[in-house]
This record gives C-alpha cells, structure tokens and sequence, in this order.
C-alpha cells in the first residue's frame, strides 16, 4: 500500500483510517467502513464512485487509482 501510495498521492488523495479508533467512528459510518482494508473513491461533492473491499494485488490497486484518476478529468 504505501508503494502505491507513494507512486500516486500526487494526483489522488489518500486518507488512511485506523476503524478500530472511536475517534474515527463518524467517518467509518459515513463511508460505510467496516473491514480492513476497503479503498472507496469519491467524487468532488464526496459522493462514492467506487470501492474495494479486501486485500487486492498491487496491479488491482493501481488499477482501481489510474481509472478513478481518468474519470476525474
């Protein structure tokens, strides 16, 4: 993940979030969070686009990233 991470956070915005936290609580509910990991896309009004759920391969993750990059242009 932080490979991925490191090769795109300059055209996609990463938020990590630790769901076991109370703190965290609010927003888990609002993307609807509940297992680790799960990878969810918004547009710019924060409204879903899409989503993974589970561990994937590097070329899955990266291929979720370059599509959700080409549809915001």
């Amino acid at each position: 993940m932080d490979e991925v991470r490191n090769k795109y956070e300059d055209r996609i915005e990463f938020i990590l979030l630790d769901i076991t936290r109370s703190e965290n609580d609010a927003i888990a509910t609002k993307y609807n969070v509940y297992l680790t990991p799960t990878f969810v896309i918004t547009d710019e009004n924060d409204k879903e686009k899409d989503r993974l759920i589970g561990e994937v391969s590097k070329k899955t993750l990266e291929t979720f990233i370059m599509k959700a990059i080409a549809e915001k242009k």
